[in-house]
């Protein structure tokens, strides 16, 4: 798994998915008498640690060269912490919800993460009307509502019957905006 800070929120995603397809696993391996238990708590706090550092070394960076990392990588960053802790906590519990449970946690954070960016960026448009463009704002808005609308589909009580193959959809999702955030990234630092 890639630990550069550049990667860490793909890293973060790809993380989240390998735990979501050992989880689905889990169930037909317990039957054939092999205990994962171990692996998954070990996976869980490894990820876990990942997200802390990843962390750290913006925060870190941003110390030494403000903005090198903006507001919302940061704060998915600590979003990526938040859901390693559920993430272990569930590896520590082993239930059988721990596939959804882990998409709420995420999609709860997520949700946080760019409703909190779109209310930061009306009330900086609130007191200087050229902080960001109509569009900047719309697209901001319809992430923070798309991130709530994903939020209200995995917290149904009736998405945790869902396939496993509906499962690895959402998590494709998520790693396919990560990987459009990673490229309007290295756009940005390309400049």
């Amino acid at each position: 798994m890639m630990t550069s800070p550049l990667y860490g929120s793909t890293a973060a995603a790809c993380a989240g998915f390998l735990c979501a397809a050992v989880l689905a696993v889990s169930s037909e391996q317990e039957r054939v008498g092999v205990d994962l238990a171990p692996l998954m708590r070990r996976n869980a706090e490894a990820h876990l640690e990942l997200a802390e550092v990843q962390l750290e070394i913006r925060l870190d960076a941003n110390k030494r060269a403000p903005n090198a990392f903006t507001a919302k990588e940061i704060d998915r960053s600590r979003g990526h912490v938040e859901v390693a802790r559920e993430q272990l906590r569930l590896a520590m519990m082993a239930s059988d919800g721990d596939a959804a449970d882990l998409h709420v946690s995420y999609a709860q954070s997520e949700a946080n993460v760019t409703g909190g960016i779109y209310q930061r960026a009306l009330k900086a448009t609130e007191a200087d009307p050229s902080a960001f463009s109509q569009l900047k704002l719309r697209e901001l808005r319809l992430e923070a509502e798309v991130a709530q609308l994903r939020l209200a589909i995995w917290s149904n009580p009736g998405t945790s019957t869902l396939s496993i193959i509906d499962h690895m959809h959402w998590q494709i999702e998520q790693i396919s905006e990560e990987v459009v955030d990673l490229q309007e990234r290295v756009g940005r630092l390309s400049e």
